[in-house]
């Protein structure tokens, strides 16, 4: 294990995820998109004399830890209650941020995938499965991600799963950016169902047992209902259900609170990226 002071201007945790193939040219870090915060790095390689550590991190190993992986988070990164299976993995990298709690299950097979978790400050755990296959794929969760069982699906060469700032996932969702399997037209010869990314937008709730299928950009502000099938795009601040998703209410969003006071409607509205004064 090794211990820097600081990450250096160039190697920041953003300049990292904007270096990687799978993060969108056309997405910077800002409003709703927060980069993992790290200020005395630990470096970890992921090897066999690694093992004390990770435990000590709540880290357990499930398999293998594969070849020249690594595990990067800040001296104060909270315990987690994570299992990882990298035993077919290498080149790879699981940044945990200052504040990133997981809770579940990471695993990866073949090179050059990234996984970053930016976390919140306060004590929410967020529970994730989390797979990444092929080459250089991306899963990026956000600032103030609440998940109480997420099953996500990244298969590269460069596919990704974006989750913006402030998602709220209830249990039992998938997110896939691929059917894992391919699609052939017997006329062409040709595959017709390649991997796509999935751009979860800021502050987007999805309910219990969605489906988020590849390709799909769930807009800011957004909700899903449980047991949405989602397979094309959604746009911002809009309610969707059913299957195929569509749209059920326009210029509306969600409060973390049940029964949400009016101040605490206005600040939510005033905090929603791209709302306007239409939204009051």
């Amino acid at each position: 294990m090794s211990v820097h002071p600081v990450f250096s201007p160039e190697n920041t945790p953003a300049a990292l995820l904007g270096a990687h193939p799978a993060w969108p040219t056309a997405l910077r870090f800002g409003q709703g998109w927060t980069p993992p915060e790290i200020s005395e790095v630990l470096e970890i390689a992921l090897d066999e004399a690694a093992l004390p550590v990770l435990a000590e991190r709540g880290v357990t190993v499930k398999n293998g830890l594969g070849k020249g992986n690594r595990l990067l988070l800040d001296a104060r990164t909270p315990k987690q209650r994570l299992s990882i299976d990298l035993s077919r993995a290498s080149g790879s990298t699981i940044l945990l941020g200052r504040h990133a709690r997981l809770a579940g299950e990471i695993s990866a097979v073949g090179r050059g995938h990234l996984l970053a978790s930016t976390g919140w400050d306060n004590p929410s755990i967020a529970m994730v499965h989390c797979t990444m296959r092929g080459e250089r794929s991306l899963i990026f969760l956000g600032h103030g991600l609440t998940s109480n069982r997420t099953n996500m699906l990244a298969e590269g060469p460069e596919g990704a799963v974006l989750v913006g700032d402030d998602a709220m996932f209830a249990t039992g969702i998938t997110i896939r950016t691929s059917d894992s399997h391919a699609i052939i037209d017997l006329g062409t010869r040709s595959q017709v169902n390649f991997p796509a990314p999935v751009v979860i937008e800021p502050h987007v709730w999805i309910g219990q047992d969605a489906l988020l299928m590849k390709g799909v950009t769930i807009g800011a502000g957004s909700i899903v209902a449980g047991r949405a099938v989602v397979t094309g795009d959604v746009g911002p601040r809009v309610l969707v259900a059913g299957v195929p998703a569509r749209v059920l209410r326009e210029n509306v969003s969600w409060s973390r609170h049940s029964r949400p006071r009016p101040d605490q409607i206005e600040a939510m509205i005033g905090a929603l990226p791209g709302a306007d004064s239409q939204a009051r």
